[in-house]
């Protein structure tokens, strides 16, 4: 006799089984953490070892009966993952560069399929760059300090500032929501509902400082190291000079005030 799985992410309450996908990384494969954020590098999810599979019942939604697993409290039905989400994830996951046709081909079929929030989370760290040495366009995933690659001319350079400076900020909210749906998740799971807002919110608020501290540092960084690439015009070089003198007369204004404020 089988039972629904209790292990995965979310249960199909009407369908009486389990959406099949792995709690730990809810179906991606991959831990999205703060340091991941920082290094540009994603790292495979220990529980389901990167499938995005719900381990215990191998993706089904159902077990055995005589299986011991923890009676949990049902949570809003939700959809399993679909083959073409994994092929999706799979791809972003994978690769440094994704080109404008295999683009064009994965969207077409993502937004038939009403998954455009698919789409945002998978392009969440790439850019649309044009290569400067073979003129290649399409999407780029955001290195570490916004180095960028084009392993088929084998071409690297760095964001501008401007995009680079757009893409932390879009990485401190994505940070902090990502946090905040995993304490909420954590809290329910424990039938701490009550409080599942309240670390949500209080998750929210840590992971953005923390992920704002570590963007005011990568941000000088990046114009200092970009600086020094070969082939930039003179126009890109002025702006990311620009761009850290402005970074580093805020940080010293802002040390000042607090040294200020704290005597």
């Amino acid at each position: 006799m089988v039972q629904k799985c209790p292990d995965c992410e979310q249960p199909l309450v009407i369908q009486n089984r389990g959406n099949g996908r792995c709690s730990n990384c809810h179906g991606s494969g991959t831990l999205n953490t703060i340091v991941n954020d920082i290094s540009g590098v994603d790292t495979k999810c220990w529980k389901c070892k990167g499938n995005g599979q719900c381990p215990t019942c191998g993706g089904t939604g159902r077990v055995e009966s005589s299986v011991k697993v923890p009676v949990l409290d049902p949570l809003p039905p939700e959809l399993p993952i679909s083959d073409l989400e994994k092929a999706w994830y799979r791809l972003c996951d994978t690769s440094t560069f994704i080109s404008d046709d295999r683009l064009q081909y994965f969207m077409s079929r993502l937004n038939a399929a009403g998954l455009q929030g698919a789409i945002v989370v998978g392009l969440s760290k790439f850019t649309g760059q044009t290569c400067g040495k073979c003129g290649e366009h399409g999407q780029f995933k955001i290195r570490f300090l916004g180095r960028l690659e084009h392993l088929s001319c084998g071409h690297q350079w760095y964001l501008g500032p401007g995009t680079y400076i757009g893409f932390q900020l879009q990485q401190i909210l994505h940070t902090g929501m990502r946090a905040s749906v995993a304490a909420k998740d954590n809290a329910s799971r424990k039938g701490d509902r009550t409080g599942a807002l309240a670390n949500g919110i209080f998750a929210f608020f840590f992971a953005t400082v923390f992920r704002a501290v570590a963007a005011v540092a990568l941000i000088p960084l990046h114009c200092i190291v970009a600086l020094f690439q070969p082939n930039q015009s003179q126009s890109e070089r002025v702006i990311r000079g620009i761009t850290l003198g402005v970074v580093l007369i805020a940080l010293g204004v802002g040390i000042y005030a607090i040294q200020q404020a704290t005597r």
